[in-house]
């Protein structure tokens, strides 16, 4: 099959400054990061990039500063999305004038409208305006509260033959084998989730061609080798990648937060390692969010301030502007998929600071 997209593209996240500015060092250095470790390519101001909580101005130069430190090494895919098709238009116009040639377009959160409504006037709209821009529909119900149905997605990419690719993150095997089968066999199917990677790629009826992926913000090396294994039709590496990257994937206890992990970066080693050296146990994580549960208020929510041992953050309060929760704290990202906000630890200084300092032994290719 020939797809558009295929491969291990890294969902970046935004990483902030003490004082809640974006921390454009710190950026750049986790871009370089990801060129040296072989991944595909790199998606700026999705949602795990905190879209919804960035000024527009903000929201455009964290696209052109990925896309101007990655150029041509990797594929930059822009995230436009937005919950307004004039905002998204608006946005996509921005990264097509800026020469980069494929955007992420999240469903219309909150605002509840149907599938036809999507596809009428969202989607067709973006997809015609820019017939040049490579477009992918992510589909997420269960943030956006809505979800363009494989029926509309097909007769989407009937008309527009630019929407080449969607990003699944229904959890629903099901609606990945109806978009397969509504979409044709060139389409880019691409995971949303970490955890379910494997499965949409080895199921038959679904073959995904990869994942957007949010931990491989910390172990890129490892999840594209996972992904290259399975494109490959290596199914026994595959799994066992898998099973060694499984415990940095999002875990849920039994509240629904994420579960907190060790907070090193197992950069370029092989999973295995990072699974007995670097990750803590289900009970460790467990414990150590009792422990720590006074560090930070009670809250409803995906969302919750860890305080993580080593690390030197200070208790805080969440701040909340745009969007509900804005940065909760300096160096992570307020994003429930991202390993319980432990974010890159190497972003981060003992004061809890972005460090535009890299890693020991880390080097620009």
């Amino acid at each position: 099959m020939v797809y558009r997209f295929k491969g291990c593209y890294t969902a970046i996240i935004t990483p902030f400054d003490g004082g809640r500015a974006v921390d454009w060092s710190a950026l750049m250095h986790l871009v370089e990061f990801q060129v040296s470790q072989g991944i595909t390519g790199v998606v700026p101001a999705g949602t795990t990039g905190e879209s919804p909580t960035l000024s527009w101005d903000e929201h455009n130069r964290v696209i052109e500063t990925v896309f101007d430190t990655a150029r041509s090494r990797v594929e930059t895919i822009a995230g436009t999305g937005s919950n307004s098709t004039e905002e998204a238009l608006e946005a996509t116009r921005h990264v097509a004038n800026r020469g980069l040639k494929a955007a992420l377009l999240v469903d219309p959160y909150y605002n509840g409208p149907s599938s036809l409504e999507m596809r009428r006037e969202y989607y067709e709209p973006i997809a015609e305006a820019f017939p040049d821009i490579q477009l992918i529909p992510y589909i997420i119900p269960g943030r956006t509260g809505t979800q363009l149905l494989p029926q509309d997605l097909g007769i989407l990419v009937a008309d527009y033959p630019n929407v080449s690719g969607v990003k699944e993150a229904t959890g629903s095997l099901d609606n990945a084998r109806l978009t397969r089968n509504y979409c044709g066999q060139n389409f880019s199917i691409i995971s949303g989730d970490d955890d379910r990677t494997l499965a949409l790629m080895s199921d038959q009826a679904i073959r995904s061609s990869g994942v957007i992926s949010v931990v491989s913000n910390i172990v890129p090396a490892p999840t594209q080798s996972m992904v290259q294994a399975a494109l490959s039709g290596d199914w026994d590496k595959a799994q066992k990648l898998a099973t060694g990257l499984q415990p940095l994937r999002p875990g849920h206890d039994k509240d629904g937060r994420i579960q907190p992990v060790r907070p090193r970066v197992c950069q370029g080693k092989e999973p295995s390692s990072c699974q007995d050296d670097d990750v803590r146990t289900w009970n460790e994580q467990r414990s150590l969010q009792r422990t720590h549960r006074s560090c930070h208020e009670e809250r409803s929510g995906p969302y919750r301030k860890i305080a993580e041992v080593g690390l030197g953050f200070e208790p805080g309060v969440p701040r909340t502007d745009r969007g509900g929760l804005r940065r909760l704290h300096t160096g992570q990202a307020p994003d429930a998929e991202i390993l319980g906000g432990a974010g890159l630890p190497w972003l981060l200084t003992g004061s809890g600071c972005a460090s535009s300092v890299p890693p020991a032994g880390w080097a620009a290719p």
